[in-house]
């Protein structure tokens, strides 16, 4: 009785351990899968200005481990962007992966030539990578692709048909209008009768909703304290949430409906 149990219990052992091993190789081929996209990510700039960034080679390691880098690739972008300007480009890099796996002999080709501003960023980037160890081999070409698009095509046509119902777009439509920033001028107005004046606020609304960096252009008032007081209460507005960092202006036109009033004066003969 006591060898059949042992047997039926090792059988059930046996079971469960190949239920588990099976069970544990379908993530890594869900992984392999992601692994052969060649999508690695999207650049956006703070002018609205989107590209994507594609990188394939036919090893699939490479692949996966280069994925893990993107956002050191898409600050490498941004950063070398002022340099070159926004337009295709094509880095095609080559290395070594030693015993170790670690990469070694980095090269790579740019088209155009000054791509190669960013290839040396993208390049110190590789070198942190680590691959399986075993035996060594050459990647002769992981090719990338830097490829400027539309609006229309980073968020789809639906979004475009919404673009003028976008809350943060209508908020900002309507930011001349607003009886907060009114108030300013109706206050210096009290103390200062007849005065008005135009004024320009170029500024950045970030990806949160938060204001910054703003700028008073144009500005036609003889003194500071309507476009001053118009800056501080903007910086304290909270924005819709965006997709982008989006950088604006907006024009604001101060001027007095009412009449000058004139006060009388009387000559008293004594």
């Amino acid at each position: 009785m006591r060898s059949a149990y042992r047997f039926t219990l090792i059988m059930n052992l046996i079971f469960l351990c190949f239920l588990s091993c099976s069970s544990s190789e379908r993530p890594s081929s869900r992984r392999h899968l992601v692994s052969s996209s060649p999508e690695i990510g999207k650049a956006t700039m703070s002018g609205g200005e989107t590209v994507n960034i594609r990188g394939y080679t036919s090893d699939s390691e490479v692949n996966r481990q280069i994925k893990l880098i993107d956002l050191e690739i898409i600050d490498c972008y941004k950063q070398n962007v002022g340099k070159i300007g926004v337009k295709e480009m094509l880095l095609d890099f080559s290395f070594y992966i030693d015993r170790n796996g670690r990469s070694a002999d980095i090269r790579y080709k740019s088209d155009p030539k000054d791509a190669a501003y960013l290839g040396e960023c993208i390049k110190n980037d590789i070198k942190s990578l680590s691959f399986r160890p075993g035996s060594p081999r050459d990647i002769s070409s992981y090719r990338m692709v830097f490829t400027p698009i539309t609006r229309n095509e980073a968020y789809g046509d639906e979004n475009i048909t919404k673009t003028p119902d976008d809350p943060r777009e209508k908020m900002i439509r309507s930011l001349a209008d607003m009886k907060k920033f009114r108030d300013c001028y109706e206050k210096e107005l009290k103390r200062t009768p007849g005065i008005g004046g135009k004024f320009t606020l170029r500024f950045m609304i970030s990806v949160f909703g938060e204001v910054e960096n703003v700028e008073i252009i144009n500005n036609t008032f003889s003194e500071p304290e309507v476009p001053l007081c118009v800056v501080k209460k903007l910086v304290d507005t909270p924005f819709p949430h965006g997709d982008t960092d989006d950088i604006v202006e907006v024009n604001f036109t101060f001027t007095s409906s009412a009449p000058l009033k004139r006060r009388r004066t009387m000559d008293i003969d004594m």
